[in-house]
């Protein structure tokens, strides 16, 4: 068994280029006896029924020109979506940013585009994304790859920015 391989491009720029297609074919490989699973190009409302939840978090310390410690700063944040076989909505936020803490919630559908996922809250305001990925995981759970549409959807954006959603296995 191989649970090796390798990759050759002729710069780091193709690579950049490559590496959402090199990540969803990782992501796909599966040992024997379990099959691969091919990402999906495409979704509809019955594909997002569920609870899904996302989280990043991020930490920098700051150093004088001398080299000593001059403080730290750190954000995180929490989200769940829960959406429903009709279309609706209802959605939990939580973060922090330097011991400060932030919470909200929302209601209201889903609007799927050409390539895109927007939540349309009432009152208005929609939050828009970039479909980029769907995928089942070794463990049975739904990965959702989405990317805020205020940036474009190319290589190293989705590999920076991209938020990853996750809906946990039916049990």
């Amino acid at each position: 068994m191989c649970s090796e391989c390798c990759l050759v491009t002729p710069n780091r720029q193709s690579f950049n280029t490559l590496e959402p297609l090199i990540l969803l074919f990782v992501d796909g490989v599966r040992q024997l006896p379990l099959k691969s699973q091919t990402p999906k190009t495409s979704i509809t409302i019955a594909d997002l029924v569920g609870e899904w939840r996302s989280s990043g978090d991020s930490s920098l310390s700051y150093v004088t020109s001398s080299g000593a410690y001059a403080g730290s700063s750190t954000v995180a944040h929490g989200a769940s979506y829960t959406i429903g076989s009709n279309g609706s909505y209802k959605s939990q936020f939580a973060g922090v940013t330097n011991r400060q803490i932030v919470r909200g919630n929302s209601v209201g559908t889903v609007e799927l585009g050409p390539g895109t996922v927007g939540f349309r809250e009432r009152g208005g305001k929609l939050s828009s994304y970039h479909f980029i990925s769907y995928q089942t995981a070794l463990n049975g759970a739904t990965v959702l790859t989405l990317l805020g549409d205020q940036y474009e959807a190319i290589p190293a954006n989705v590999s920076f920015y991209g938020e990853k959603w996750v809906r946990e296995p039916k049990q």
